[in-house]
């Protein structure tokens, strides 16, 4: 967990250590504040984890009259692009744990708590939502923000994948992108079915969410970003982390957060032009 105004780090979490959720909760009931809850994808160092989760409840919460208190569970990455899967191993061994962490989440009565999960994260979640030792009740969520999920193509609608966020969120935004080459990577490297993030095509989408779930298209946003004092556009090459570099992404999830985006269906589509926005930190994987 990051304090509000630092850096401050809380006492990891040891899954099933007594009362560890009810520090966590303590912890964030304390601050004045909605929660954002941060899931980061695959390929990311503790300190990286921290940094995204900061950028995230910065990006998220500007010009919005409402803050929100970042909380990340850096699950044990290996922090190298070349470890996939192994890091998905870690990623799935660490639902319990993830689990208690939200638990302790449930335990904070009257914050609004958001979930965003990126990638491999929400490959996490999936194994959270699971978890035999934690069971999650109620809806512990506002919103819940899915971006370029690496799980099938087929996990909203099935109970052991992702289909239990229906019972947990109030509202699920899915974020979804078919130029998405670094998901095309993961599929084609570990020979798995079609990606949620990628493009799940004709595969049924959240048909027990009831009304409460989103498909947003970004397939068409700007891809380029330009960094301060260099003269070279760069690109966001894989196109897998327009959740926070586009600035119309970004616009997109703030209003879903914010409760600001009025009903338009049940999918969307979000485009941008050449856009100039200046990423705070470099752009890892």
């Amino acid at each position: 967990m990051i304090v509000k105004g630092s850096f401050q780090l809380a006492r990891p979490l040891e899954s099933g250590a007594a009362g560890s959720d009810t520090r966590l909760a303590e912890l964030v009931c304390n601050q004045e504040a909605d929660v954002l809850f941060v899931l980061p994808g695959y390929d990311y160092t503790f300190r990286e984890s921290v940094r995204r989760a900061a950028l995230l409840s910065a990006l998220y919460s500007k010009d919005m009259n409402r803050p929100l208190i970042p909380v990340v569970f850096s699950w044990p990455s290996l922090g190298m692009w070349t470890k996939y899967e192994k890091d998905r191993e870690r990623a799935s061994a660490s639902g319990d744990a993830i689990a208690l962490a939200m638990q302790g989440m449930a335990k904070c009565k009257g914050r609004r708590i958001h979930l965003v999960a990126h990638s491999t994260g929400a490959h996490a979640l999936q194994h959270a939502l699971n978890s035999s030792r934690h069971k999650l009740k109620g809806r512990i969520f506002e919103t819940v923000i899915l971006a370029a999920a690496d799980t099938d193509h087929d996990a909203l609608d099935s109970p052991n994948k992702l289909g239990r966020l229906a019972r947990v969120a109030k509202s699920v935004h899915c974020y979804i992108n078919a130029r998405d080459y670094a998901l095309k990577y993961a599929q084609v490297a570990m020979v798995q079915p079609d990606r949620l993030g990628d493009d799940p095509g004709g595969a049924p989408l959240g048909n027990n969410f009831k009304g409460r779930i989103a498909i947003v298209d970004c397939r068409n946003v700007d891809f380029k970003w330009w960094e301060p004092n260099r003269w070279a556009p760069w690109r966001d090459e894989l196109r897998h982390q327009y959740y926070r570099m586009n600035p119309t992404v970004i616009r997109d999830i703030q209003e879903a957060i914010h409760g600001k985006r009025k009903r338009q269906g049940r999918y969307r589509l979000v485009e941008s032009g050449p856009t100039r926005h200046f990423p705070p930190e470099r752009s890892p994987r």
